[in-house]
This record gives C-alpha cells, sequence and structure tokens, in this order.
C-alpha cells in the first residue's frame, strides 16, 4: 500500500513537471545581427594645455608660495626673486631724472637770459647758440632718463611672477633662495579644464575617426563616460604604428589628470549571431541557454558566448540562426518540458 502510495506522488509530480506554460515565456528568433568592432584603446586622462613657469629675470627666488598638489586661481602669486636691486635701480633713475629737470631749468633760464641779452646786443649770437644746445642736451637726457625708469619698472612684475590659468601645480622645480636663471623652468602646471583622455589607435583604423566624434570611455573606478574627439595626431609612431587621438571629457565630471582608462572605438561592423543577454543562464556551472525544438520541448544547451552590445550577447558556437531560445528562463525549466501554447 505504502508502495503505490508513493507510486502515485511520483507520477502526480512528473505529470506537473511534463509541460510549461509559455504564457508567461518569451521566446525569441536566434538572428544575425549587424554588432560593432570594438577597438579597447588604453590611455589616461591629462591636461589639454600645460603650462611651464620661468622667469624672465635672473636673481635669487625669496618666496615660493606653492607646493606640488595645490590648485592656483589665475593671476595668484606663485613666486618672488629678489627685487632689491630692481628697487635701488628705480630709485637711482627717479634721482637722475631730477638732477636732469634741475639742469634744463637752468639751462632755460639762462636761455631766457641771453635772449634779452641778444636783443641788447650785450652778448654774442654764438653765446647764445651755444645756451640753447644745452637747454636741448639737457632735455634730451630727461627723457632718456625717464625712457629708462620706465624700462626698470617693466622688470618688476617679471619679479613677482602670477599664475595665467586657474591650474594644478604639477611639479616645483625650485626651492625658495635658489637661483632662478631666466628661461629656466621653475614651476610646472596643468590647466584644470578642460580635460582630455590621451589614447593611441593603430594607423590602419585612423581614417574611421573623426573630429568631434562621441567614443565611450571607461575610467578607473569611475562609471562609463562620453569624450568627444578632438585632436588627431595623424603621424604614426615608426616603432608601435599607432596615432595618438586626444578626447575632451565633460567639464562637470571633475575627474584627476593621469587617471587610467579605455576608450571603445567602433572600427568596423560584423555580421554576428547575437541574442538577448538574458538568455543565458548556469546550469550547473556551465553556461547555456533553454533552446526550445520543433515539437516545443526546451533543452538546455551549452553555448560559447562572446562580447556585448547593447543588451545583446554575441554567440560563438552551441546555436544557429533560426533556432528559438527563451529569454529569462525560469528556474523551473528542465530538459524535455513542453511549452504548452505554439510557439509564435
Amino acid at each position: 500500500m505504502q508502495r503505490l502510495v508513493h507510486s502515485i506522488h511520483l507520477f502526480v509530480l512528473m505529470s506537473c513537471l511534463a509541460s510549461f506554460s509559455q504564457a508567461e515565456t518569451e521566446v525569441v528568433l536566434v538572428k544575425e545581427q549587424l554588432i560593432p568592432k570594438v577597438y579597447s584603446a588604453p590611455g589616461y586622462t591629462a591636461s589639454l594645455n600645460k603650462i611651464e613657469i620661468s622667469s624672465k629675470q635672473t636673481g635669487f627666488i625669496t618666496q615660493l608660495l606653492v607646493e606640488a598638489g595645490d590648485i592656483v586661481e589665475k593671476g595668484q602669486l606663485l613666486l618672488v626673486i629678489d627685487e632689491t636691486a630692481n628697487k635701488q635701480s628705480i630709485e637711482q633713475v627717479k634721482k637722475e631724472i631730477e638732477i636732469a629737470q634741475v639742469t634744463v631749468a637752468d639751462a632755460k633760464k639762462d636761455v631766457d637770459n641771453f635772449q634779452r641779452l641778444r636783443k641788447v646786443q650785450s652778448i654774442s649770437e654764438e653765446k647764445l647758440r651755444k645756451a640753447r644746445l644745452l637747454l636741448a642736451r639737457s632735455q634730451s637726457t630727461v627723457l632718456k632718463a625717464r625712457a629708462k625708469l620706465i624700462e626698470t619698472k617693466a622688470v618688476t612684475p617679471y619679479l613677482r611672477v602670477k599664475s595665467p590659468e586657474k591650474a594644478l601645480v604639477v611639479k616645483r622645480l625650485a626651492d625658495t633662495g635658489d637661483l632662478a636663471i631666466s628661461g629656466n623652468p621653475l614651476i610646472h602646471l596643468e590647466v584644470l579644464d578642460p580635460v582630455v583622455f590621451e589614447t593611441t589607435i593603430p594607423v590602419q583604423w585612423i581614417t574611421k575617426l573623426t573630429i568631434e566624434q562621441t567614443i565611450k570611455i571607461k575610467l578607473n573606478h569611475i562609471d562609463e563616460v562620453t569624450g568627444t574627439i578632438t585632436q588627431i595626431i595623424n603621424s604614426a609612431d615608426p616603432i608601435t604604428q599607432k596615432c595618438t587621438v586626444k578626447l575632451e571629457l565633460p567639464s562637470s565630471l571633475n575627474v584627476p589628470t593621469g587617471l587610467f582608462g579605455q576608450a571603445q572605438f567602433i572600427i568596423d561592423k560584423e555580421l554576428l549571431l547575437a541574442i538577448p543577454e538574458n538568455s543565458l543562464v548556469k546550469r550547473v556551472g556551465i553556461t547555456g541557454v533553454f533552446r526550445v525544438d520543433k515539437k516545443n520541448r526546451v533543452w538546455f544547451t551549452p553555448v560559447r558566448y562572446g562580447r556585448k552590445y547593447s543588451n545583446q550577447r554575441v554567440i560563438l558556437a552551441g546555436l544557429k540562426a533560426q533556432d528559438k531560445v527563451i529569454v529569462s528562463p525560469s528556474e523551473a525549466l528542465r530538459d524535455g518540458l513542453q511549452l504548452t501554447e505554439a510557439v509564435r
């Protein structure tokens, strides 16, 4: 009697599993689709504009006001070169001007007096001429001294070096007390906006790219972002045979420079078998799909898959065109179950 009850229970269980309703089951045909061929190019974020700060004047650095890693505003003071000699030169030229102006005043008085005396013929024409010549020379000395003062004052801004843009201090090449030599770099800056992603791509695919084309970029520790091609350098490296490409990143992204990532360049399209990615399931460690045969029976079929595009997954082996597979298969599916409704 107990054996009979057990047999009845087993029969009921098998009957329940013998068919599966298709009312809530989506079945799709396996089709060939045009799938973009993607070249994943490694690269890094960098500043589009890099500035090398140097001094136009030679002198000892008395103040160095920034450190590597600081963000400086446009017009912010970066360093000061000893201004003592320049200030002394300015004061000396000012005194020269004062002396020259006194000489001019005296020479002008002499000319005025000699002109009155000449009218009554108390002095010779030669003496008046020499007085006028001395006045002209004195006036010329004043003009030269004033020009020298302007030139000396023009040096002052170069002794107080300021940042030309809002930027990041990348490297400091000098310290307080060092001798700044004209033309030698002192500080390296990177302008914060815009930031670009710099990478390389094989020369044979460079013609596939255009300026202002948008490219997906996967940055380290950051969600996928979109970059815009701003520069294509049509000059291949003789060793790697690759060309440099720069993509501008959104200003709102606020990413640091030197961040690693990969740009996803679409270089071609291929006709490949593809199915919805959520058709793939794992059973006992094997990845496959539930395929529906001509009799509407379901069979687990192992597959080998390739890259993902959108919500599709490329199938490399295990299926052929016009096969039918179940999307988002239920855990209750088992080999041999039959769908109760005809496959549309």
